[in-house]
């Protein structure tokens, strides 16, 4: 997998040492087993007080540097996540900030290409103003895989990649590509045609395009015959991806359409109960690979 030219491919994982951001690194180490990319292990300190990075837990920071060393005490913890991952290929990150402004910062100082998050869903207070996790994806510039608790940390070999009017985006399909080479997985091309004929018109030519283009480059890929024209295509994305036992759903997202009451038309899948990861792209913010095109090699 080779995400630039003349670069070192670098995945980014927060963590605030829960059993979730566990498992979002597990899924960062067997990526990199393919793909030799180095990861990031992050943790951030907050500037007043020490929030778990995916819920609101907070700890009184005063108390905390009183009763601590936070430095040498989180250094420790996130070297000890390491060695349980046996493989050379982490290095600890530790700032201090706000988060959703350091995060941001981290990754333009790594350069990284891709973050994985862990996330307990959509629960506690996060119900009434937000997923934290929608937020990440709305602030970042880069592609992000968003894991559940359960969600088991293996090579993805089944991507499941939606296609609607006016959902098609180059990035998309460029970073999916680079993926299914690094994971020798085949990509499950589901549309949506509804039920107008512009549209079917429409999503059709697109079909065919990201059909070509994963051809070019020799990724397995494959047209799904999706006849449902009800409204809910999240919901033949989960019953879909449910039946294939896929690894992966890619998603793009439109921070223009999320609302900090009503949530993100996305998150029923981000949040599926089936725990099937969700590799998601901000539409107006991820930007494009320096490669220009698909890279064949490691």
């Amino acid at each position: 997998m080779d995400l630039g030219i003349g670069k070192e491919n670098c995945i980014l994982v927060p963590t605030d040492f829960s059993d979730t951001c566990r498992n979002a690194l597990l899924h960062a180490v067997e990526i990199s087993k393919v793909s030799m990319c180095k990861i990031y292990l992050l943790h951030i300190i907050g500037e007043t007080n020490f929030p778990t990075i995916l819920n609101n837990d907070l700890v009184d920071n005063h108390k905390y540097l009183e009763e601590n060393n936070p430095l040498k005490h989180i250094g420790e913890k996130l070297q000890q996540l390491i060695n349980e991952c046996k493989i050379d290929t982490i290095k600890p990150f530790i700032r201090k900030g706000d988060f959703f402004v350091t995060i941001n910062d981290v990754i333009e100082e790594v350069n990284a290409d891709l973050m994985i998050v862990g996330t307990h869903g959509k629960v506690g207070i996060q119900k009434i103003f937000g997923s934290n996790v929608i937020k990440i994806i709305d602030n970042t510039d880069i592609p992000v895989i968003v894991v559940q608790d359960y969600s088991v940390p293996k090579i993805y070999k089944k991507i499941v990649f939606p296609i609607k009017v006016k959902s098609g985006d180059r990035q998309k399909t460029h970073f999916t590509g680079l993926l299914a080479l690094a994971t020798q997985s085949e990509i499950h091309i589901f549309p949506f045609f509804g039920k107008s004929g512009t549209d079917f018109r429409k999503v059709f030519n697109e079909v065919i395009q990201v059909y070509n283009y994963f051809n070019k480059y020799g990724i397995e890929r494959k047209i799904v015959e999706n006849l449902r024209d009800d409204d809910d295509f999240n919901k033949q994305i989960l019953d879909y991806s449910v039946s294939e036992n896929a690894d992966l759903i890619v998603i793009i997202s439109n921070a223009d359409k999320h609302h900090i009451i009503s949530g993100a038309p996305e998150e029923s899948l981000l949040f599926n109960k089936s725990y099937i990861p969700v590799l998601c792209l901000n539409r107006k913010k991820v930007r494009h690979s320096a490669a220009g095109g698909l890279v064949t090699g490691n």
